[in-house]
């Protein structure tokens, strides 16, 4: 099996810095636990397919050095911008391949990957694990299953436009994000599952743009460059959401004062997407 190549253009790793989730710092404390729990150390970290970065800056309070590896140039350069622009010198990120990773035997601490296994050749990516890991070096393997939005009508809607509106778009390996990761088993000493939940707090505009992230409908977009699938879906949340907010206002009236007018207690603002992540993390030693 070959790596499958999705968000290498310049746009998609624009929209996949911007749009998509951070993970919790629970899930990095998580992490450094089990590797102090199993002997490990904290030196170099080596976070495969790194993306735009949004995992690896969160290692950089807790190990010496990060490299983040990637395939997707574009992808690397917009991680190296941001890196630049936040003034981080213990991270560095590099075009490369995941099964085939440029260090030396027996030189990296820690090797993690977020959200991208699923698309990996996983006998050779764990044995290019096996092969740069120092003794006692750890492998953390994470990810986010499907997201799920507080309102049922939203959610309904949402769940609708990933399995009926993309159906056929989505690739096959997408079935590991479907049950979280739960047929995957590194084979490694020492390993260990933790779930968890990722609150997801953001505008509707953020929202339609995380979504908008998704390989599904990127591909579906391939396919039908015309569409407004997205943009309608916005509308019919929207209405939602408008729908809640003003019913809400109206529950949160103050009584009349003797003025004869009446206060509202809070004020409409932007429109927001309350929603969560299951957070799902695996984690094995080479001994």
């Amino acid at each position: 099996m070959a790596s499958v190549r999705l968000f290498e253009h310049t746009v998609h790793a624009h929209l996949y810095s911007r749009y998509r989730p951070t993970y919790p710092r629970a899930l990095i404390s998580a992490i450094t636990d089990y590797v102090a729990r199993v002997g490990g150390s904290l030196g170099l970290a080596v976070d495969v397919a790194c993306g735009s970065g949004q995992s690896t800056f969160y290692l950089k309070e807790t190990f010496k050095e990060i490299v983040g590896v990637d395939i997707s140039k574009a992808q690397v350069e917009e991680a190296n911008s941001k890196c630049k622009a936040e003034n981080v010198d213990n991270i560095r990120f590099q075009a490369g391949d995941g099964m085939d990773l440029p260090f030396e035997d027996e030189s990296v601490d820690v090797v993690t990957i977020a959200q991208a296994l699923h698309w990996l050749d996983r006998d050779k990516f764990f044995a290019e694990c096996r092969r740069v890991l120092k003794n006692k070096g750890c492998l953390a393997v994470y990810g986010y299953g499907n997201v799920c939005v507080v309102n049922e009508q939203c959610n309904a809607l949402v769940s609708n436009f990933y399995r009926n509106s993309l159906k056929g778009c989505w690739h096959e390996a997408r079935y590991h994000i479907d049950n979280e990761y739960r047929s995957i088993h590194p084979p490694f000493s020492n390993t260990h599952r933790i779930d968890m939940t990722m609150p997801y707090k953001t505008s509707l505009e953020a929202f339609i743009g995380y979504l908008s992230t998704w390989s599904g409908y990127q591909k579906y977009c391939e396919d039908h460059p015309d569409n407004t699938l997205l943009k309608d879906l916005n509308v019919a949340i929207r209405e939602i959401l408008e729908q809640n907010q003003h019913t809400a206002s109206e529950e949160h009236k103050s009584p009349t004062s003797d003025t004869g007018f009446t206060t509202k207690s809070q004020d409409c603002g932007r429109l927001e997407v309350e929603a969560y992540f299951p957070v799902f993390i695996l984690l094995g030693q080479k001994i």
